[in-house]
Order: structure tokens, then sequence, then C-alpha cells
């Protein structure tokens, strides 16, 4: 049968009390010639899947030769990458060169870039950013996005929405450290005038972005799913930009939190059909605490919502999703040793 859809998930192990990490699948140790003939002997995967955490990064490094090994896919439909290490970026530029006419679904997600020493940091260069930023926009045929977080500048969004007509789904959230990303108004400005179709948007923790950026987005995105974004709103100013939501909205991520008043006001503003969230585990009100009737509203919105939601890492759960690692570890692969 011919293998064309690939999903791992990746730990990192620590064997004994020493600092000796080994990279697993299922508790079986990969090695870097055991992956790079995996990639060479299946050319015709349309999906990959890699799921590192933040602890693997220098196993990754080490294992994917700083992203280099990656550069043996070819004609993927979908990529989609957690905590992704690349050494030199025109090692991903030449790795996204070989997907251009194919894939739809991009998704380079905590992405350690160059020098940069962790993903909450990032630190990309300038030329980094720009030679991503224009990479991305030959895969014309781009339907999802998503660079959360990312060290993207205005000029970078600028150039990748302008050559995507087909997006929909575009995630480019700043990273955690240093007072979030670059992007400011002028990214949203981008974003309106290209981006018509965006049916799913993420701009959270990019702080430069305003109030006026964020409306600009609602008018000219119609049909807007789901948003979430770090502008400093204030309760006064929340509930008439949540009036100007687009009729479709389900979900609506805002970083500035409120007192539960002001989400119960919300709420009432959009008739229960839009289900708000903050970032931490600290919920700013309790649902159960609400009128009942708003309640019920939220809460089959929510269920909706959250169908629609898996929808970002695409076919990570399906059945048809062939895992071979434990077949390719079991047979003898011309003498390498890949266990």
């Amino acid at each position: 049968m011919l293998l064309r859809w690939v999903h791992w998930c990746i730990q990192c192990n620590v064997i004994n009390d020493a600092e000796e990490k080994g990279l697993t699948r299922h508790g079986k140790p990969i090695s870097r010639d055991a992956l790079q003939l995996f990639l060479q002997s299946h050319r015709n995967l349309q999906l990959f899947v890699w799921h590192m955490n933040d602890f693997c990064v220098q196993c990754s490094k080490e294992m994917t030769n700083d992203g280099k090994v990656w550069m043996e896919l070819n004609g993927l439909q979908i990529l989609q990458m957690k905590f992704p290490v690349f050494g030199n970026c025109q090692d991903l530029v030449k790795t996204l060169k070989k997907q251009e006419d194919s894939i739809v679904s991009l998704t380079l997600s905590n992405l350690i870039l160059g020098k940069a020493f962790a993903w909450t940091f990032l630190a990309w260069t300038r030329n980094d950013s720009a030679s991503l930023a224009n990479s991305i926009s030959q895969c014309k045929q781009l339907v999802r996005l998503n660079l959360r977080p990312c060290d993207l500048r205005d000029s970078d969004v600028e150039m990748i929405v302008s050559g995507l007509p087909k997006l929909r789904l575009l995630f480019v959230s700043g990273p955690f450290a240093n007072k979030g990303g670059h992007l400011t108004d002028k990214a949203c400005k981008s974003i309106s005038r290209h981006c018509t179709n965006l049916q799913q948007l993420n701009i959270g923790n990019q702080r430069k972005i305003t109030l006026a950026g964020v409306k600009r987005v609602f008018k000219s995105c119609p049909h807007l799913r789901m948003f979430h974004t770090s502008a400093n709103i204030k309760p006064n100013e929340a509930k008439s930009l949540v009036s100007m939501a687009p009729p479709t909205l389900l979900f609506m991520g805002l970083e500035t939190r409120f007192d539960e008043a002001t989400y119960r006001d919300l709420i009432v503003a959009v008739g229960g059909r839009v289900v708000f969230y903050t970032l931490g585990d600290d919920a700013p009100y309790d649902i159960d605490k609400m009128s009942k009737p708003l309640s019920e509203a939220v809460r089959d919105e929510y269920v909706f919502t959250r169908d629609i939601l898996q929808q970002m890492t695409p076919l990570e759960d399906d059945p048809k999703v062939i895992n071979e690692w434990e077949c390719f570890l079991m047979k003898d692969h011309h003498g390498v040793d890949v266990v």
C-alpha cells in the first residue's frame, strides 16, 4: 500500500540520570539516518505532521541536522510542524520550494529559526523573516497558514497575504517574550485589503495593533468565524467593537481581561452567539453564574465552534492517518541502524 499520510508526535526522554537524550516514537529511538532514510523511501507523502515539545530543541537540531533533513519532503499538501528547528533560513526556503505547487495547509508553530535560542524569544533576523515571507507567498494554493508565534514585520505580512488569494486561516501571533511582536495596524490594513474571505485570524500578542486595526479587519472580513487579538481594548470600547463583529463570528479571544459584568454585556450585545475567551486558566467569568438562557446559548455555540477549531490541525486523529514507523523499524534497511 502506498503511504500518503504520516503523523509523528515526538517527545524527549532522559535516559537514566545522565544528560543523554534521544528522540522516540512510541518508545522506539529515532536516529538521524533512520529519519532521512524514511523520508527518502516515502516520496509520495501528502501529509506530514511533526510535533515536538519545547524540551526537545537540542535533540531536534541533532536529529534533523538543523532542519536539513526536511529538504527530502516533496509535493506535500499538508505540512504541520511544532517546534521545528532550522539553523539556516535558506534550508527552510528550499524545503518550502518543493511544496510550492501542492501545499494547501502549512503550520510552522514555534519555529526556531537561525540563531534564536528559544521559541519564547524567536529573534528572527530581518533578512530571515523577509526570506520566509517571500517563500510562503509563492505557495499559491495555501488555504491555511499557521505561524503562531512568529517574528514577522508589517512588510512581511503584506508580502504573504498579497500573494495568497485562497487564504482562509491566518495565525501570525507574536512571540511570548520581548513585549510581543512587531506587527502594527499596517498589517491589519494588508489583511483587510487582501484577505476578504478570511475565516480564522489570530493576531494575538501583537501589542502594537490598536482598536482601529481590529475595526478595519471586522469591516473588511465579513466571513470571520474565529478571531483573536491582543489589542488594548477598554471596557467601554469592547461593546461597540463586538457589535461590529461579522454575523458569522463564533469565537473571539481578547487578551485584555474584563470583569464578569463586562463579559456578560458583550454576550448580550451579540445575542449569545459568540464565545469569548482569554489566555490562561483563570477564566474572567463563570458561565454557570450567568443567566440560564445565556449559558445555554454560549454552550451550544461552543460545541459547534470547537468542531470548527479542530480543523486547525486537520487529520491529526483521523483513522486515515497511517503510521508506518513501527513497521519501518522492524525491517532491515541496507544495514542502517535505526534502533
